[in-house]
């Protein structure tokens, strides 16, 4: 054989095929991903923060690109491990999306609403750099599984041209959502994917197993203890979805997810969302895993992301109408 430059078209197949051995005929569409770590995102208050990308790959197309979905991973809004669910994810970016694993400031360096202004930075690093990442800039979904799926959630509250340098107050609360650090990109989505979050403070039975609730060092205490005295009137009331669902709200589709045995978040929180979006005219859909418990590789089986695969392109074949 000649040793040149070959293109894959001109390269001679092997065909000689030994007694004993066979031969498993491909196409080249057959999906994988390709795993990019730690990139960063975002520097602020002197806090670097990363993503872990998973990008999709076929030996046919690659080049392509696709819908992106920044994730956030759960952590009761401390410390992640964004490294997790890496290989559980990539059963869903392999379906054809450029996922973005999100590291945000924890509660032991920023509380509330910190998580969410770093996932809506997030969403503009995302689209600002979609050509390196393979991303189509305006397709763009966000996600997230329990504080991250709160912070998922809150992160689309505000609609996509409501994004200011200094915040962005709702209802006449002075809660701050937002602190862009990607001036003129949006972070609009086209749709939520909230699996199991803990997007409501206000339920009193709403974390089951926390017997520590409301005391020096909880989950809780340390997300909500970095607001100021003079503002923590209704703390847990403003730094739960439902507060700001109304009619008039412009909000994306949300897909959500919650197992019927969740020790950690009760799943009536996921009921309680679904049932006020629909209450107040918005898409959503609610998804309950039979026996499943808060998280596990269950929420990523093939079953489950036909689910939300189905969801995605249902929004984007509206979208691209």
């Amino acid at each position: 054989m000649e040793v040149r430059d070959w293109t894959y078209e001109d390269f001679p197949e092997y065909n000689e095929i030994p007694p004993g051995a066979d031969r498993i005929e491909v196409t080249g569409d057959e999906p994988g991903t390709f795993y990019v770590p730690d990139i960063e995102y975002a520097v602020i208050d002197g806090i670097s923060l990363h993503m872990q990308l998973l990008i999709p790959l076929t030996r046919n197309e690659p080049e392509k690109r696709y819908p992106g979905i920044v994730y956030v991973q759960g952590s009761g809004w401390m410390e992640q491990d964004c490294y997790h669910n890496v290989g559980r994810i990539a059963n869903l970016a392999e379906r054809g999306y450029v996922i973005g694993i999100v590291q945000y400031r924890h509660s032991g360096q920023a509380g509330f609403p910190a998580q969410i202004q770093d996932a809506r930075n997030a969403v503009r690093f995302m689209r600002k750099n979609a050509e390196k990442l393979r991303v189509i800039p305006d397709e763009i979904f966000l996600a997230g599984s329990s504080s991250g799926g709160h912070t998922a959630v809150m992160a689309a509250i505000p609609g996509p041209d409501d994004c200011t340098e200094t915040g962005f107050p709702v209802q006449e609360l002075r809660v701050f959502f937002d602190r862009n650090l990607f001036p003129g990109i949006s972070a609009g989505v086209l749709g939520v994917l909230d699996y199991y979050g803990c997007v409501s403070l206000m339920m009193p039975d709403g974390f089951p197993t926390m017997t520590d609730r409301g005391e020096p060092g909880s989950m809780d205490t340390m997300f909500l203890s970095q607001i100021a005295d003079s503002e923590r009137e209704g703390l847990e009331e403003r730094a739960s979805a439902v507060t700001y669902l109304t009619p008039e709200l412009e909000l994306p589709p949300f897909f959500i997810l919650h197992g019927t045995k969740d020790r950690v978040v009760n799943t009536r929180q996921s009921v309680e969302l679904y049932e006020k979006l629909r209450a107040c005219g918005k898409e959503a859909e609610l998804h309950l895993l039979g026996g499943a418990d808060h998280g596990g590789p269950e929420y990523w089986i093939p079953e489950v992301c036909d689910l939300a695969d189905a969801f995605c392109k249902g929004v984007l074949k509206k979208f691209r109408e």
